[in-house]
């Protein structure tokens, strides 16, 4: 006697249905499909968040093998292994065309004892529709930090900080 097997698509139906349901009440609810867009790009933000900390982390772990000197590319970094691809791409960004350089950008030039305020790297504007940016200082924290312009003279102060910088 063999099992009954019931067909595949008979246990699926069930499911598509309520995938149907829940596609038309997103998308016919504004407010809703809104909280969603909102929560998508906030959780986008977190992402880039911990990126910038695992940077930092990164340029941190570079510095306690290299003397306490950051690299000079973040492509150092990649090449010896202290960080992946992954790591350096905003997830708002297509991940398979994205450059290295298309989300963050990397200020060289600091070691481990720079001044704790120092801007290690940051977003590019358009990473987050220009509404603000995140930021991680030398010493590992980061933050979102609003509006752009806010970066902008935050990245400013740190390059007028550092030696050999006319600005």
């Amino acid at each position: 006697m063999g099992v009954r097997r019931e067909p595949v698509l008979t246990g699926l139906i069930p499911v598509i249905i309520v995938l149907v349901i829940i596609n038309q009440w997103v998308f016919t609810s504004p407010s809703l499909y809104e909280e969603c867009e909102e929560a998508i790009e906030q959780s986008n933000r977190l992402i880039c968040t911990i990126n910038l900390e695992e940077l930092a982390i990164a340029c941190k772990t570079y510095a306690h093998d290299h003397d306490s000197v950051f690299p000079d590319t973040i492509q150092t970094l990649l090449d010896s292994d202290y960080i992946t691809r992954q790591t350096l791409v905003c997830p708002n960004l297509d991940e398979q065309v994205a450059n290295i350089n298309d989300s963050y950008v990397y200020i060289p030039g600091q070691i481990n004892d720079s001044y704790y305020k120092n801007i290690l790297a940051y977003e590019k504007p358009n990473n987050h529709n220009g509404e603000g940016g995140t930021v991680v200082y030398i010493d590992g924290n980061a933050e979102f930090v609003t509006p752009y312009s806010e970066v902008e003279k935050l990245v400013k102060e740190t390059r007028q900080r550092l030696p050999g910088v006319k600005d």
